[in-house]
């Protein structure tokens, strides 16, 4: 499996370059941003798992590769989100600021300056229950802070999870139990609770899932089910119903 997800990376590689010389040979190379990144990472066995839904750096951590006139070459060590891109597009263009953004414009950085390195970046995650089986009756609520060295990572009604990341890398020794590192995971948690409210999204979460299952539970063979799922040109086939 690793073998064909590592060809799956090559291949990849030799795409973007496809793009790359297409720029190049355009001419527009000096006035494009390229940006590389990906939603969530794949596990590929570590730890065991082989998916996308956790906390580990192989799951929630991205690629995130910047290139364009106004970029300094080099790696930052700050800790970034997917949600700092559109601000940062908009820097880059000159653009007024998006309505409602909430992530923070990565253009400093990518000039050369980390002083915000230990900014707080979070990760969410709601899982729902039939994802696990009829033993979990309740799914996931979970939500992740990441600041400079440090990842905590609160499980609503359950054990929660502190790594240096500095130290281990691998994420192997959960420190959220070592007496001399209470009062820092006291503060972290406090951070990652601040405006996030577990119960109300948990709340949430089992109207939309209840919702979910009363949809899932209507016949689908019915008359009136017909035409509400895509189906594409002949021979490439068709979406299945969820």
């Amino acid at each position: 499996t690793r073998a064909a997800y590592y060809g799956m990376v090559e291949y990849d590689d030799f795409l973007i370059g496809e793009v790359l010389d297409a720029s190049e040979k355009s001419g527009l190379v000096d006035d494009t941003v390229t940006i590389y990144t990906s939603d969530h990472g794949d596990m590929a066995g570590e730890h065991g798992l082989w998916w996308k839904m956790s906390f580990y750096e192989g799951s929630v951590g991205v690629p995130l590769v910047i290139s364009g006139p106004d970029v300094s070459h080099g790696k930052s060590p700050v800790p970034v989100s997917l949600i700092d891109l559109p601000p940062t597009l908009t820097d880059l263009a000159g653009a007024p600021e998006l309505p409602g953004s909430q992530g923070n414009s990565l253009l400093p950085i990518l000039q050369g300056d980390d002083g915000s390195e230990n900014r707080d970046v979070f990760s969410e995650l709601f899982t729902p229950r039939h994802w696990w089986g009829k033993g979990n009756s309740r799914g996931t609520v979970a939500r992740m802070l990441r600041t400079g060295r440090w990842k905590y990572v609160y499980y609503h009604g359950e054990g929660d999870e502190l790594y240096d990341l500095e130290t281990d890398p691998d994420e192997i020794h959960n420190l959220s139990t070592d007496p001399a590192l209470e009062e820092l995971k006291r503060e972290l948690r406090r951070r990652t609770l601040a405006g996030w409210d577990p119960k109300d999204l948990g709340a949430r979460m089992k109207i939309y899932l209840d919702s979910k299952e009363l949809t899932r539970s209507s016949p689908g063979d019915s008359a009136w089910t017909e035409g509400e799922y895509w189906r594409g040109p002949p021979d490439y086939g068709f979406v299945e119903p969820p």
